[in-house]
C-alpha cells in the first residue's frame, strides 16, 4: 500500500537515481503518464508500483512511436525502494492483452562485467534488422 507520496523516489526521500536509471525514468516519463499507485514485493525486495497511459503528446512529436504503441499502450514498473533500478516491468497492447514482461532477479548494480558477454553473431541467414531509430 502506498503510505504517502513523500515516500516515492525523489527529493522528499532523499534517494537519489544512479544515471542510467534516470535517464530510462526520463524516457518512460516522456513516453507515458506515470503516477505511483503502491507498493508491493518482487523477488522478496521492497519496491514501489509505478503504471502509465501512453503519453499521445508523445506520439505528435516521434510519429515512429506508433510502433512501440502497439505493444506498450500501457506500462506497470516495479521499482526497488533501495536502488530504484526497476526490478520488474510489464507492458500490454490496444486490447490489453500482456505483451511483454521483464523480471531482473539477483540484480548487481555497477559490478564488473565480462565484455564477452556482449559479443553477438546472428545465426547464419537470419535477417539482421537495426532496431535503433525504430522507436524514435
Amino acid at each position: 500500500m502506498l503510505k504517502k507520496k513523500a515516500d516515492a523516489p525523489g527529493e522528499a526521500t532523499g534517494l537519489q537515481l544512479n544515471q542510467d536509471a534516470l535517464k530510462e525514468f526520463e524516457q518512460w516519463r516522456e513516453m507515458f503518464k506515470l503516477r505511483l499507485t503502491g507498493e508491493d514485493t518482487v523477488n522478496e525486495e521492497k519496491v514501489y508500483l509505478l503504471e502509465g497511459d501512453f503519453n499521445e503528446d508523445y506520439l505528435k512529436k516521434n510519429p515512429k512511436a506508433e510502433n512501440v504503441m502497439a505493444t506498450m499502450k500501457t506500462i506497470k514498473i516495479w521499482v526497488s525502494q533501495k536502488d530504484l533500478y526497476p526490478r520488474k516491468l510489464v507492458t500490454c497492447g490496444r486490447d490489453g492483452r500482456q505483451m511483454n514482461l521483464i523480471e531482473m532477479e539477483s540484480v548487481k548494480l555497477n559490478g564488473k562485467v565480462d565484455e564477452s558477454l556482449f559479443n553477438y553473431t546472428p545465426p547464419e541467414g537470419a535477417q539482421v534488422r537495426d532496431m535503433t531509430e525504430e522507436g524514435k
